[in-house]
């Protein structure tokens, strides 16, 4: 029992330096004037961040056009989902 308290003490101990460590107190005077707001916390940046399809680079056709095999057995080219949102997970057992 005794350990297994030491055990939960220094966890929690832990647990406080780790949350001191990272920061999760606000944001601080010194750090608004980096952020783009006041002291207030208003937005002080005039700029937004924008994103234009033709920032990403176009999809090889030759990787487009391959067939991938679906867990299901079926066959599908990722050409036959443009437009749409497409997922792919590529992974490996080397």
């Amino acid at each position: 029992m005794k350990n297994a308290l030491q055990n939960l003490f220094l966890f929690v101990a832990m647990a406080i330096v780790f949350s001191g460590l990272t920061g999760c107190g606000g944001p601080t005077a010194n750090n608004s004037a980096n952020s783009g707001t006041n002291a207030a916390g208003t937005n002080t940046n005039t700029k937004a961040p924008t994103t234009n399809a033709g920032d990403f680079p176009p999809l090889k056709s030759a990787l487009a056009d391959g067939e991938i095999e679906m867990m299901d057995g079926t066959k599908t080219k990722l050409s036959d989902r443009k437009g749409k949102v497409l997922l792919v997970n590529l992974w490996a057992t080397w």
